[in-house]
């Protein structure tokens, strides 16, 4: 079970324990920013979205944002840029960055210069980089799903990132789930 554990924090995956996976309270004094990416595969149109959550499991912010026809992991590259970039504007400095998607968390991790053609990738870094701690790490999707549920509820007639200071009613089932489950 700790070689699984150790495999998950590192990106792997381990398809036998996504099953069984939950949403887990960050340590005391550490905030969970999980996001997601999504993409219609007909017409190419993406969004993403996020939550922050406090070390009780106390929602602090959320978001949701159209951003156009971009690839599945450039959603998911500007669903980790944007979350970070709240935490960051509301003083949380020790962030873990929930993310089900391996590709995008490789990416960031091992900090690719070759994705010239994702500029947004080459953001993220350098939010990283400011003066507080980040841990970056893969999750199964079971574990994001309100990150899902935030994604869906972007606005496609407007490229304006939506905040939300309380929970949208399509994610408090999602949210309480996680609660019983934490």
């Amino acid at each position: 079970m700790q070689a699984a554990k150790e495999a998950r924090s590192r990106g792997a995956s381990d398809e036998g324990a996504a099953d069984f996976a939950t949403w887990k309270l960050p340590p005391e004094g550490w905030f969970k920013v999980n996001t997601d990416g999504a993409r219609n595969s007909s017409n190419g149109m993406a969004c993403c979205g996020g939550v922050i959550r406090d070390d009780e499991g106390r929602w602090r912010f959320g978001f949701a944002k159209f951003i156009g026809i971009y690839s599945v992991l450039e959603a998911e590259l500007w669903g980790m840029y944007l979350g970070l970039s709240y935490a960051w504007a509301r003083g949380f400095r020790k962030v873990i960055l929930e993310v089900d998607s391996t590709d995008a968390v490789l990416a960031v991790n091992k900090r690719h210069k070759g994705f010239t053609r994702l500029p947004i990738l080459n953001q993220i870094p350098a939010l990283i980089d400011k003066a507080w701690e980040v841990q970056v790490c893969r999750v199964p999707r079971r574990v994001n799903r309100a990150a899902d549920g935030m994604a869906k509820v972007a606005r496609f007639d407007s490229l304006e990132c939506d905040g939300f200071e309380v929970p949208p009613a399509v994610t408090i089932a999602l949210l309480r789930l996680d609660a019983l489950e934490a």
